[in-house]
């Protein structure tokens, strides 16, 4: 996550960093996601137990987390708010039912 938001700030000057954090979002997502499914497998076919199922599923709870935040303060920190086009970039970017829609979407 920290590789791909100094991609993101290095990328600052081509267009809309808040955007770009878009696809950030989605990518945490989408991980977050197949991890929950794999981990799901891992425990039907018993082949983790339930303690490390519990503690891998806070793990990643945890994780995925401390990613949402970073992309947070990576909206604010990329983004200028001299810049009459920051406000507009709000407004377009995915909020959590958008990204669930583009999700759904994707797994079709």
């Amino acid at each position: 996550m920290l590789r791909e938001l100094n991609e993101a700030r290095n990328e600052e000057d081509e267009g809309m960093p808040i955007l770009a954090m878009d696809a950030l979002k989605l990518m945490v997502a989408e991980n977050e996601e197949d991890l929950l499914r794999r981990l799901a497998s891992l425990m039907r076919e018993d082949k983790v137990t339930p303690e490390v199922g519990t503690s891998l599923m806070n793990d990643h709870s945890y994780a995925f987390d401390i990613s949402r935040y970073l992309i947070e303060v990576g909206e604010t920190l990329f983004s200028d708010p001299n810049d009459e086009f920051t406000g507009v970039e709000r407004q377009v970017a995915l909020d959590g039912d958008e990204l669930q829609v583009v999700l759904d979407a994707v797994d079709e």
